[in-house]
């Protein structure tokens, strides 16, 4: 079975206000979940966004977990993504070959 990555990106922290815009998330906190047979592993992370141009500006109010997320992801890289996603399933990986001797 394959196992099913989660990414949770709903926590912020933000500026009241930076250049003339109310809001403007500076830090996105996130929580990245592997579930392959019953068994899960998750990792919690925060990233720093670039708040040096407000160009492409959305109001916090019209942003989705969605649009967090890509942030998160792109503001990591493939690479780290790809990293994290290996790091939880080694750790899926070991839990499922270890067992208990009476």
């Amino acid at each position: 079975m394959a196992i099913l990555y989660t990414w949770n990106c709903s926590e912020v922290e933000a500026y009241p206000e930076l250049d003339g815009h109310n809001n403007v998330i500076h830090t996105v906190y996130y929580m990245i979940q592997g579930v392959e047979d019953g068994k899960h592993h998750e990792i919690l992370g925060q990233v720093q966004l670039d708040t040096s141009s407000l160009d492409n500006f959305v109001e916090i109010e019209d942003l989705t977990s969605n649009d967090l997320t890509d942030f998160v992801r792109d503001t990591l890289g493939l690479d780290m993504v790809d990293g994290l996603e290996a790091e939880i399933a080694k750790e899926l990986h070991k839990e499922s070959n270890s067992f208990v001797i009476p």
